[in-house]
């Protein structure tokens, strides 16, 4: 009920042309504050930073969008699966490697995200590893397909095992800017990124997303797969009743995204 009084109370204002963008109700709108603060609790950004990837140069391009490219794989429900926070993180992970198997192979293929998950060190507890994540791709020269080792909603003993597909090395680029997502989406194609989940943006429908939030957190990770002007696009794992069919447009300029432009995980 509270959730719906915030929801209608803001609505209001974007009927009224005082917001840019729309909230819910979602199929996250029965989370309470405090749901929310135990499913995504803040986690501050390290002080670790990493080399840029190379040949990000200025483009005169003002746009991109992966999607339409046909190199981003339908948008996955981990909400309704009671899996660990770290699924997001290893389903956007797998998504860049998808995009970049699309890129030089010219065909779209789902890879394991349950890989990750059990075979990439990594905690429930936490929104998935980056770092070893990434050490892992590198060590075993990229991951498998769904289809060879599935997604079966829980972390299990790693018995990955067949043709691998994504052999690259990756790059974590966290404290940079905006530009930077942009830069990276046009050279590298989709990245992963990190976001602070907020209240605007669990019942968020449709818009140009725009929120406060504090600097340096996170609590979720999302995949960034393309841009405009106005706004970044990017691809939630809370299935097509979220958001603008499981995507959501979200402002450009770094007081109002929730610093999705601090950690990004890009392919070289």
């Amino acid at each position: 009920a509270k959730n719906m009084a915030i929801i209608k109370k803001h609505n209001e204002l974007y009927k009224q042309g005082k917001s840019s963008f729309m909230l819910g109700p979602t199929v996250m709108s029965d989370m309470t504050k405090e749901d929310m603060d135990s499913e995504f609790p803040a986690i501050k950004f390290n002080d670790t930073d990493y080399p840029l990837p190379p040949n990000l140069t200025e483009s005169s391009v003002k746009s991109i969008n992966w999607v339409d490219k046909n190199a981003v794989t339908k948008v996955r429900n981990l909400r309704k699966d009671g899996v660990c926070r770290a699924a997001a993180g290893a389903s956007s992970v797998a998504n860049v490697l998808e995009a970049l198997v699309k890129m030089r192979r010219k065909k779209l293929l789902t890879l394991s995200m349950q890989e990750l998950l059990d075979c990439g060190d990594t905690v429930c507890g936490g929104v998935g590893n980056f770092e070893k994540y990434s050490d892992y791709i590198m060590k075993n020269k990229g991951l498998v397909t769904e289809k060879n080792y599935p997604y079966v909603k829980k972390r299990q003993a790693c018995t990955a095992a067949g043709k691998r597909f994504g052999r690259v090395n990756f790059v974590l680029t966290p404290r940079h800017t905006t530009s930077m997502i942009f830069k990276a989406l046009l050279a590298k194609g989709p990245i992963a990124t990190r976001i602070l989940v907020t209240e605007n943006f669990v019942n968020y429908k449709e818009g140009i997303f725009r929120d406060q939030c504090e600097y340096g957190y996170y609590s979720h990770t999302v995949l960034a797969v393309g841009f405009t002007e106005d706004y970044i696009l990017l691809k939630n794992s809370w299935g097509t009743d979220w958001g603008e069919k499981g995507y959501m447009r979200i402002s450009v300029h770094q007081s109002e995204n929730c610093n999705i432009y601090l950690q990004l995980f890009a392919v070289i």
